[in-house]
């Protein structure tokens, strides 16, 4: 078996079938994701990088969908809203707009004992929800059972401040959990969503289902790029639909490249044009 370089500094025997239910999971068909991990196993060389077998996926999944390719990416580009956090609050906030909740992000509220930063508070005519967001920039990194403790004795601590009302307490990450973390969290009345729970409604179905793509999807953009759209308050796919104009300010006199961003833009947010 070739041995590939992961993120966390080891070397793991190159896993087919992990990369097979990968593909599926974004969508593609069980034919066209054998052809690919095919065409990858034949490619890889001992000490390849992971990195490189995504982006060879990538490149597979490009010349098929772009909706495909940006499901198969989605722990990736959600990765890119980094290096900070609030991006990623921002998106979460979308997420629950996009449910036809008002939101507010970073709110800080007394609790009984000490004062907190809520991430996100989202409210409509019927519920409040309080949402802890946990971003890690290590795309590795597990969410283990004292994220759960931790955040649940936040909750509390707000909600023995009578000031403070809220249906439920939520964690959100970019990351997976722990079983552990996961078990505390259910029997402590903690809500999770993340991208392995729950099971059939997770992170990643959530977005695909609203197409609340983050910008750094778009495969025609820089990293640079991204950083300076997200400095200006585009962080989803939806947000560049409604701020074409900025474009220019970013890429420059780049008319094809930036209709090649709108094109690709439409296609991920469904919509086939900007008004």
């Amino acid at each position: 078996m070739v041995e590939i370089f992961k993120h966390s500094g080891r070397y793991e025997s190159f896993n087919g079938e992990k990369l097979l239910k990968s593909l599926l999971k974004a969508g593609v068909t069980e034919e066209d994701s054998k052809q690919i991990v095919a065409e990858i196993s034949d490619m890889c060389y001992p000490g390849i990088s992971s990195d490189k077998i995504h982006q060879a996926a990538v490149r597979q999944l490009d010349k098929k969908s772009k909706i495909l390719r940006a499901n198969y990416s989605l722990k990736k580009s959600l990765l890119g809203l980094g290096p900070s956090g609030y991006a990623f609050e921002k998106l979460i906030a979308k997420l629950f707009e996009h449910k036809k909740y008002s939101t507010q992000v970073s709110v800080t509220n007394k609790g009984k004992c000490v004062t907190h930063e809520i991430d996100v508070i989202a409210k409509n005519s019927s519920r409040i929800e309080y949402v802890e967001c946990k971003f890690h920039n290590n795309p590795g990194k597990k969410n283990d059972v004292k994220t759960s403790l931790y955040v649940h004795a936040r909750a509390m601590d707000l909600k023995n401040n009578p000031e403070n009302i809220f249906d439920d307490f939520w964690i959100i990450s970019n990351s997976v959990f722990s079983e552990d973390a996961l078990a505390y969290a259910n029997c402590s009345g903690i809500k999770v969503l993340c991208l392995n729970y729950p099971m059939g409604n997770n992170l990643y179905q959530e977005i695909q289902k609203y197409a609340l793509y983050p910008i750094s999807s778009i495969k025609k953009l820089k990293r640079y790029e991204v950083m300076e759209l997200i400095e200006n308050d585009i962080i989803t796919c939806f947000d560049l639909m409604q701020r074409p104009e900025i474009l220019p300010q970013i890429l420059g006199n780049e008319a094809a490249r930036i209709f090649k961003v709108l094109e690709e833009v439409h296609l991920l947010t469904g919509v086939s044009s900007c008004n």
